[in-house]
């Protein structure tokens, strides 16, 4: 493991000596970096803080998924997560409540007026939510995430991932990430998604959203996948945004 663990770090620190940092939009060459899956998580101690405010959990009719607030009424998440919600008759069975840490909802809950469906791809989707019974949306109680097109994603770099893994029992976890392959649709990283976790975010180092999970594995099963906000994906959120 310790041999392995040096030369990915070499292999990383390789790249990253040679990789020139551009504007976006960016496609790199990928340096498909071979390790072990990391399992490197914490709890997150307060969800009313900085993006973790806006980071929800999704029951969708029973299926539970994580989500980002990107609008005033608006939610993004992975194709998966939601894909039950095309049956109409589940959208009222079906809430989302940013913040959530276990049994405690500090921003309360909001109900899922409709989906929109990313159909080319079929991995991200962006729900619309009805306002609370005080008649505020999710947007105007807690903060929006920016979605920024072609952001930039280098391979080695860390992320982090906040999200709902479904045996955590609502607490919101962070997970600490390498990026390790780089394509034009999507990226890779060395921690396995797992249920509940599948739609959350990601974020550079910065805290910059740069992707979302997803229900994929690379062909081997050695790293787990995520959607990039590509020209096509922005496309389908910024038109789902008016």
């Amino acid at each position: 493991m310790k041999i392995q663990n040096l030369v990915t770090a070499l292999l990383c620190t390789a790249v990253l000596s040679t990789t020139v940092v551009v504007a976006a939009p960016q496609v790199e060459a990928a340096h498909p970096v071979r390790e072990q899956l990391t399992d490197n998580k914490a709890k997150v101690s307060d969800t009313t803080k900085g993006h973790f405010q806006s980071v929800t959990f999704i029951d969708a009719n029973g299926v539970t998924g994580t989500g980002t607030v990107i609008a005033k009424n608006k939610v993004v998440t992975s194709y998966n997560v939601v894909e039950g919600l095309k049956n109409s008759e589940n959208l009222a069975k079906t809430f989302v409540t940013p913040g959530k840490d276990g049994e405690n909802a500090p921003f309360g809950s909001f109900q899922v007026e409709s989906v929109s469906f990313e159909e080319s791809w079929k991995n991200m989707a962006v729900l619309t939510l009805q306002a609370n019974d005080n008649g505020q949306n999710i947007g105007e109680v807690v903060s929006v995430v920016p979605v920024t097109k072609n952001p930039s994603i280098l391979v080695c770099t860390e992320v982090t991932m906040p999200g709902y893994d479904a045996d955590k029992k609502g607490e919101m976890w962070e997970s600490q990430a390498t990026i390790s392959y780089n394509v034009a649709s999507n990226f890779w990283f060395n921690q396995a998604n797992k249920t509940g976790n599948y739609g959350g975010p990601i974020f550079d180092r910065s805290g910059n959203l740069i992707g979302i999970r997803l229900f994929e594995k690379y062909s081997k099963g050695v790293q787990t996948s995520a959607a990039k906000f590509t020209e096509r994906n922005y496309d389908f959120i910024s038109e789902n945004l008016k």
